[in-house]
Order: C-alpha cells, then sequence, then structure tokens
C-alpha cells in the first residue's frame, strides 16, 4: 500500500506576495513556488549563513527531525503539517519530502532536474520508516515526481503543478511561461475573525500574474479544477480555454467546515435543528484582503457561485458592488432567510435588494429544472420552490426584482433557463462558459 499526504517540498520560495446544495469541502491540493534559478542567491532562505542567529532554518529543523529516531510517524506529519500552515512551502530548492508507505522499491526523486533519471537523486528514509527526502542544493526549476519501482507518482505536496497526457507532476518552481496551477492553504491570521482552514487553488494563465489580468472568483472552488469533483467538477479551466482567454486567473476557493455560516449573509434553520448563517459579511471581506494579500489583482473581479455559493456571489453584488465587476448566481439558493417557517424573509435577497436599490455590478443568473406556475404559499415574498425546481421560482422572481430597480437586460443582468438541467456540478459547468462570455459582454 502506498499513499501520498500533503507533506512538504521546500523548494523554490514563492516569487509573489504572500436548493440547499450537496457540495462536499474536499482537502487541499498543491501550489506556488518562484524565485530565480542563480545557484549563488540566498536571500531567499530561511536564514543566512553568515549572521550569529543560533536559530536553525526551516530545512535544518526538518531534516533534524526526519532523521531523529525518536520521531513518530505522526510527530513527522504534524511537523509538516506546521511548515505548510504556517511558514508556507515550497520555501527553500533544497529539501525534497514527501510520505510514502511500503513503495514498490527504492524510492527517488525524478524530474527535468535529472533528466528523470531514478539512479541521480535516491531518497534517504526517514527515521519514521514512511518518510523520504532527498537534498538537491539549489535546485533548478522544472518538472518532478517521486518513482518506485517502476512506478511514477505526482507529488500531491507540491505547491506549483501542472499535468499532462501522463498525469499531474510538481515544479520545483513555477515556469515563468504557459499556464499553471498553484494550491496553499488561507488560514485566519491573528486578530481575524476565525473562519475554518481552506484550500486556495489557482490557475495562473501565462507564468507570474499581471496586474492587468482578470480575476475569477470561485466559491466551492474544490470542484472547479478537479476532474475527480461529483459529476466531473465544473470544468472552469476549460471553460476559460475555451473562450480563448489567457487574461484570466481563477482562484478557486473550497468550501470549509463553516460553509452554511459563511455562503449566507443572514440566519436561518433549514433542518430544524438551530440556527445557520449570518457571517457572509464578515468573511467577503476576509477572502478578498487574502486573495490581495497574495498578489493577485483586485481591479476587475469577477465572482461565480452555485446554490449557496451562488447565494454568496449574488449576495456581494447587492451589498459590495464596488468590490466586483460582475457577479454568477447559478442554481442559488436565493430562498435562504426564508426556509425556516415562520421566518419573516426580509433577509432573503428577493425581499432585501429593493432597498439596496442598482448597484455598480453586473448580475448574470441562472437555474436549470422545469417551467412551472410559482406561487408563494406562506406569504412571505418568496416564490416556493419544490426540491427538484433547481431554485427555478426564486431565480425568476430575483430577476424580475432586479429588472425592477433598474438593471436593464444586455447592459448589467443577463438570466438563462435550462429546461429540466439537474442541480448538480455537471449542469453548471455546461453552462459555466456562457455565464462567463455574459459578464464579459457585460464590462468584465
Amino acid at each position: 500500500m502506498r499513499w501520498l499526504l500533503l507533506l512538504v517540498l521546500l523548494a523554490a520560495g514563492c516569487g509573489f506576495p504572500n436548493g440547499l446544495d450537496d457540495d462536499d469541502s474536499a482537502p487541499a491540493d498543491d501550489d506556488d513556488a518562484a524565485d530565480d534559478d542563480d545557484a549563488d542567491d540566498d536571500d531567499d532562505a530561511a536564514d543566512d549563513d553568515d549572521d550569529d542567529d543560533d536559530t536553525p532554518t526551516l530545512e535544518a529543523e526538518l531534516l533534524a527531525a526526519l532523521s531523529d529516531p525518536a520521531a513518530t510517524e505522526a510527530s513527522l506529519d504534524a511537523l509538516i503539517e506546521q511548515f505548510a500552515y504556517t511558514d508556507g512551502w515550497p520555501v527553500q530548492r533544497t529539501v525534497f519530502a514527501t510520505k510514502w508507505v511500503d513503495p514498490p522499491g527504492d524510492v527517488a526523486l525524478v524530474g527535468d532536474l535529472n533528466d528523470w533519471d531514478p539512479a541521480t537523486n535516491p531518497a534517504q528514509a526517514a527515521a519514521s520508516g514512511v518518510h523520504w527526502y532527498v537534498l538537491i542544493p539549489n535546485a533548478n526549476a522544472g518538472k518532478y515526481k517521486w518513482h518506485a519501482g517502476g512506478e511514477f507518482v505526482a507529488p500531491m505536496e507540491a505547491r506549483a503543478w501542472g499535468s499532462d497526457e501522463l498525469g499531474r507532476y510538481g515544479y520545483v518552481a513555477p515556469p515563468t511561461e504557459g499556464p499553471w496551477n498553484a494550491w496553499q492553504p488561507l488560514l485566519s491570521d491573528v486578530g481575524d475573525e476565525v473562519f475554518a482552514t481552506r484550500s486556495l487553488h489557482l490557475r495562473y494563465p501565462d507564468g507570474a500574474p499581471a496586474s492587468t489580468d482578470r480575476l475569477l472568483v470561485m466559491y466551492d472552488g474544490q470542484n472547479a479544477l478537479n476532474a475527480d469533483a461529483p459529476f466531473g467538477g465544473w470544468q472552469a479551466e476549460a471553460a476559460v480555454a475555451g473562450l480563448g482567454w489567457t487574461d484570466v486567473i481563477i482562484a478557486a476557493v473550497e468550501a470549509g467546515s463553516d460553509r452554511f455560516d459563511v455562503y449566507s449573509p443572514v440566519s436561518d434553520d433549514p433542518f430544524g435543528d438551530g440556527p445557520l448563517g449570518g457571517r457572509l459579511p464578515a468573511y467577503h471581506d476576509w477572502l478578498l484582503a487574502k486573495l490581495a494579500g497574495e498578489g493577485l489583482p483586485g481591479g476587475n473581479v469577477a465572482v461565480v457561485g452555485s446554490s449557496l455559493g451562488g447565494l454568496a456571489a449574488l449576495w456581494a453584488a447587492m451589498e459590495r458592488p464596488d468590490d466586483v465587476a460582475c457577479v454568477m448566481g447559478m442554481s442559488p439558493t436565493a430562498s435562504w432567510g426564508g426556509l425556516a417557517p415562520g421566518n419573516d424573509a426580509t433577509g432573503a435577497l428577493a425581499n432585501a435588494w429593493p432597498a439596496a436599490g442598482h448597484g455598480g455590478a453586473a448580475v448574470y443568473l441562472d437555474s436549470g429544472g422545469d417551467v412551472v406556475a410559482c406561487t408563494d404559499a406562506d406569504g412571505d415574498g418568496l416564490q416556493d420552490d419544490a426540491d427538484d425546481f433547481d431554485n427555478y421560482c426564486v431565480t425568476t422572481q430575483l430577476r424580475d426584482v432586479l429588472e425592477g430597480v433598474g438593471y436593464a437586460f444586455g447592459t448589467d443582468l443577463a438570466h438563462w433557463h435550462e429546461p429540466g438541467a439537474p442541480h448538480n456540478e455537471g449542469a453548471w459547468a455546461a453552462r459555466l462558459p456562457q455565464a462567463l462570455q455574459a459578464c464579459s459582454d457585460m464590462g468584465w
């Protein structure tokens, strides 16, 4: 048996600044690293050798732990995770490490840096017996994988990665040309309102990001770039490429364990188990600050989400229109705020938006479901949707509300209905290209 866990490639220091839905939050993936390839450059190291500071470098601390006979598997996992979530990694193009239980042979690091020859950089077993590491001082940029017994394994610990017909590979440092993917954790800092740890998946169109690039923020990002996601995922990379765009950075933000709380602007009790929600305003502000801190462009931002993620995207157009150029609410749970029996639904989007009036962000709406005669049986101001309506009724109601407060079709409002389309990622993926094109046509 073998398995890879998010462990450490202490490789290149990053050259950039640091209806209810059935979407499942997924664990993290991988990400970036960039600095120049000069062999005598150590300015990105965690510690300089020419000073008198006795503080151990990240490299030294990790190597000491890997070679410590007393270090347990759990303690090494914890230490490496600590590096991942605090100091960030890759940090230096020096130490590569992974976890592989029962590899089918001798483990080695292979890649462009050694012409994919397993004999060049054999891995050393850590004292734990399941961790493996290789030292390659000032490793060159390029692709790499792990190898054992004729088997090549993608380095899931790599923060910068790409894929081809042979599958996924890591980058020692991100490429300077062509598209590539990245991963990193988003953490609450001291002083932040505390949010669950979530992963940020990035797709860069061509080398390092440019200030003129457009930014596409995707909620439920665990399903955006992952073809193994439910129903094939959103296939966002293919959607952008199919439109011929080379200036769009995709920032796919995973849902965390607090999804219901942070994707909803007001409190509701959809399951009868107690109130949920209301943290979206703080989360929205926190998230945009985090993305700006990663050096991502913030001048031309579009946000897309489905179901509860669609609700979160649409709320931004209502309450934070200066933050976004366009939002896409796909099958949005726009009835949130009126789901609990007896709730007056004043905070639901269709009821709250008239007070907010016409903002500056363009809005795209869509849904599947069948055309039905929509009614407001409970008199809360919201059209009622059955479970299989894909939020059709409340979506068309919101469309009419927006038109009523001054949004104009083709200028800053677009709506699409896909008859019979289900409430899942495959249906949203099919409609994503037209949603993106609509936002672009409306000024994004």
